[in-house]
């Protein structure tokens, strides 16, 4: 709140108003008023559609949840223990070198390389996030959904707020491989 008169100028006076998702258009709607913002568009986060794809040569381990860098507080920490804690009968890898949580049917991977993702996607049949903060757009999500994943998150995760047939992941899929040239097609406008 304190920050609004040092930021409403800046969004009133921006010819356009870039939001990643229409979560992230929303968010700022609340918090300055549409009217403060005068023009705007969304556009999603540029990902390699082409690199993002399952590995049919790997066998996806059934129960298994795959979470990266998501045990930070603001990304859902205590979300996804209790989550964990409520489904004993799945099982846990998280990425990233947060803190552990409590929880036996949990195991921690300190770091994977971006290169060797899609094979990462690609072992597990879940991706979990879950955040307790309003995410504009989140590429792992995004990646781990190209990647076959299906996705255990809630309403706070940008990338499920665009209308699009979230059933049809080669659409999808489409859609997403423009996001680059929607940015420079509203840069040169």
């Amino acid at each position: 709140e304190r920050n609004l008169p040092f930021w409403t100028p800046f969004l009133q006076k921006a010819k356009l108003n870039i939001f990643l998702s229409p979560l992230h258009q929303d968010m700022y709607f609340k918090k300055f008023g549409e009217e403060v913002i005068n023009s705007s568009v969304c556009v999603p986060s540029s990902i390699d559609t082409e690199f993002f794809k399952e590995n049919k040569e790997i066998v996806r381990q059934p129960n298994t949840v795959l979470g990266i860098n998501c045990l930070l507080p603001f990304k859902g920490r205590y979300n996804i223990h209790n989550y964990a804690i409520a489904h004993p009968e799945l099982n846990f890898t998280f990425v990233g070198n947060q803190t552990q949580i409590n929880a036996n049917n949990c195991k921690y991977v300190p770091y994977v390389a971006n290169e060797d993702l899609p094979n990462v996607y690609s072992q597990f049949e879940y991706f979990i996030h879950l955040p307790s903060t309003g995410q504009p757009f989140e590429r792992i999500i995004a990646e781990a959904f190209l990647c076959g994943c299906k996705i255990i998150y809630n309403d706070l995760v940008g990338f499920f707020s665009y209308p699009w047939d979230y059933s049809n992941r080669e659409d999808v899929r489409k859609k997403l491989s423009f996001g680059s040239l929607g940015f420079w097609e509203e840069i040169e406008k």
